[in-house]
């Protein structure tokens, strides 16, 4: 049961001080002007073709009224351009600004030195143990919300 404690209390903190220090390195960009949520919104959508909202909100797992309130804030600061397709007006289609693609390039690289920084300090073999106990980690938390969404979607 120690482990397991110890296992949540290091998860926990590793989300939460990702998080912090993802919002510290947003305000010293260039795209201050972008909370982590709407980096991660960015993120979805990604560079090059644009996507449906349906899309983009099924792989943030939130609604399409509520990445709606997102895309709005994100077209007013320049960061998106939304659109309807001439085929189907109903269709509305989102795709990142060149200022959008420049915030999510940022991140990524954010997110590669961070990472890079981190597997430094350990041996090849430590770096493939830690991969691999993540994978079975992210395995796990898959199946469970795979068993979620049936048991909703039974009641």
């Amino acid at each position: 049961m120690n482990n397991v404690r110890r296992l949540n209390n290091i998860l926990s903190q590793l989300y939460s001080n990702v998080i912090k220090v993802e919002e510290t390195v947003m305000k010293k960009s260039k795209a201050q002007n972008l909370s982590v949520t709407e980096i991660h919104t960015l993120e979805a959508i990604g560079r090059g073709e644009a996507k449906t909202m349906t899309h983009v909100a099924d792989a943030l797992k939130i609604n399409v009224s509520t990445l709606t309130a997102a895309i709005n804030k994100l077209v007013t600061k320049g960061y998106v351009d939304r659109f309807r397709i001439p085929e189907d007006r109903r269709i509305v289609k989102v795709a990142l600004t060149e200022a959008g693609e420049r915030a999510v390039r940022e991140h990524e690289a954010f997110h590669f030195v961070f990472v890079k920084e981190a597997l430094s300090q350990l041996s090849p073999e430590e770096t493939e143990r830690l991969i691999e106990s993540l994978e079975n980690v992210h395995e796990i938390l898959l199946m469970r919300i795979a068993k979620n969404k049936q048991k909703s979607e039974l009641t």
